[in-house]
């Protein structure tokens, strides 16, 4: 609760709002909707909640906990409204940091407030029934599809043609009906997820490299890295330059002198952007993943407070991709 950051009435320490939120939340099913009537426009929740799942929008508030404001509204006899913010990850796959694959799910109730409205059996059929209605009222298909070639329309002069970007797109939106139909049919899809412990984005470490690759090959790279205070050794260090479904991507991967692990960084770029240029890099597209090679465990990391220079690059096989980049490591760690 404490990551909450107040974004008005700054000379009012209270949190009482949040706090009685928290502790309807622990109460049994039997007195929860109760406990939350007087707190939450249930009503609106339901609709927000239920657009998130229908345009697939992995990184808000039900499945990643993150990209949303809350708003106690003194019009509303101060109950809690979400708004929605940073809706950038829609139209896609789902959440890559519990390793869904396919069509974002539109059930995927991993924030609290979500979970126990969903795993409720008063609440549940309310969340079904509100995606149900927008997908027969406000999904719409031709809608969507003609808003994406008008977009195209403006942009083609200027980025060339963008279908491979856009094809994935449209064809999720094609198919986006009868996957919500699936997953909301027969009481909706079950879930058994446990709740995740509380958690917040750490600086453990930084890290700075260099690739030089020509696009479609493995090439030369070098990479520095301290993870937790402690220099990590590379018995090798390679780098890719290749095409990741609609965008083009450098890989950068050093082999642990120990062979315990290899450690990776991954940007992910519109294939334009693949010119001679400095861009900035962080967040959950920029993902610094720890691979085991002979261990067990997988850490998905993210570089932060970065920047990639590129100082030859290009997308036609073999064309020179050469460059640095460097930034902090950031790791998702339980709050104390």
């Amino acid at each position: 609760m404490n990551t909450f950051e107040r974004k008005n009435n700054d000379d009012d320490p209270s949190r009482a709002d949040l706090d009685a939120l928290v502790a309807a939340l622990a109460l049994p099913d039997e007195q929860l909707l109760a406990a939350l009537a007087p707190l939450v426009d249930l009503d609106a929740f339901y609709t927000f909640w239920a657009v998130e799942g229908l345009i697939g929008h992995w990184d808000g508030y039900q499945s990643n906990r993150n990209n949303f404001w809350i708003y106690f509204d003194p019009a509303n006899d101060g109950r809690l409204r979400f708004l929605p913010w940073g809706i950038d990850a829609l139209f896609e796959n789902g959440n890559p940091f519990v390793g869904q694959t396919g069509q974002a799910p539109v059930i995927s109730p991993r924030a609290l407030l979500a979970r126990r409205l969903y795993l409720h059996p008063t609440t549940r059929p309310l969340f079904l029934a509100r995606v149900q209605l927008l997908l027969d009222t406000i999904w719409n298909e031709a809608a969507l599809q003609a808003e994406i070639e008008r977009m195209e329309t403006l942009l083609a002069p200027y980025s060339g043609n963008i279908d491979a970007f856009l094809d994935p797109v449209r064809s999720w939106i094609t198919n986006r009906r009868a996957f919500v139909s699936g997953q909301i049919g027969g009481g909706g899809v079950a879930w058994t997820t446990p709740l995740d412990p509380p958690a917040c984005l750490a600086l453990v470490g930084t890290t700075s490299g260099s690739f030089n690759t020509t696009y479609g090959a493995t090439g030369a790279g070098t990479m520095a890295l301290t993870l937790n205070g402690s220099p990590v050794t590379f018995g090798s260090v390679s780098s890719q330059a290749s095409t990741a479904g609609a965008l083009a991507s450098v890989r950068v991967t050093g082999i642990q002198s120990s062979f315990l692990y290899a450690q990776s960084a991954l940007v992910s770029l519109h294939p334009a952007l693949m010119t001679p240029v400095t861009l900035p890099l962080g967040g959950a597209l920029v993902p610094f993943v720890q691979t085991p090679i002979i261990v067990p465990g997988q850490i998905i990391r993210l570089l932060v407070n970065g920047s990639i220079t590129f100082s030859s690059a290009g997308t036609t096989p073999g064309a020179p991709v050469v460059g640095t980049f460097s930034g902090d490591v950031g790791e998702f760690v339980p709050l104390p």
